[in-house]
């Protein structure tokens, strides 16, 4: 018998393991992003080429890594409460009674909007280095890129959406933890 047989996953397993990866992968995604913010794409270390002793493809890499794994935690988290999350939008819309968190929609909406920009900004932004490739510094130019203007501001805006989302459940999610 195997350590899988004797603890089959329960939804509530599931949910906790997707919110450990979410909360260790936000944290990851959260400082990358601040790091490659205020290092690589702003002020006048735009063009450096590494920074606290990594490279700048290291950096890059380990954000996007983070950041497919949020995106994959994420995606199970929305379809454990999708029901709670479709709720809300029907409060928007006036087909429920309730009150509306402000709050989370900013986080449902501002997170789809990080996604998209950040995808964008990763395939479709000229000079964007492949995943694990190579970082050339003559292609780029000190210019501002809309789409990752819009994925820095649109992160830091979400950010506040998702603590006050995290603490509003952290009691639970402490208890669901066994801490």
């Amino acid at each position: 018998m195997t350590l899988v047989d004797r603890h089959p996953p329960t939804r509530a397993r599931v949910n906790n393991s997707a919110n450990m990866l979410a909360l260790g992968s936000a944290i990851l995604v959260l400082s990358t992003g601040l790091l490659l913010l205020t290092h690589f794409h702003a002020g006048a270390g735009a063009l450096r080429a590494s920074a606290l002793g990594q490279s700048r493809l290291v950096w890059v890499n380990l954000h996007r890594i983070s950041a497919l794994a949020f995106l994959a935690a994420v995606a199970v988290h929305v379809q454990l409460h999708w029901r709670p999350i479709q709720a809300q939008f029907e409060r928007v819309f006036g087909r429920r009674p309730g009150n509306v968190s402000r709050a989370d929609l900013v986080l449902y909406i501002g997170s789809a909007v990080v996604s998209v920009t950040g995808l964008t900004a990763w395939f479709a932004v000229s000079g964007s280095p492949p995943l694990f490739g190579p970082v050339t510094l003559s292609g780029l130019a000190p210019q501002r890129l809309f789409w990752i203007d819009l994925h820095h501001w649109s992160g830091l805006i979400v950010l506040p959406a998702v603590v006050i989302h995290v603490r509003r459940r952290f009691r639970s999610i402490r208890r669901a933890m066994g801490w």
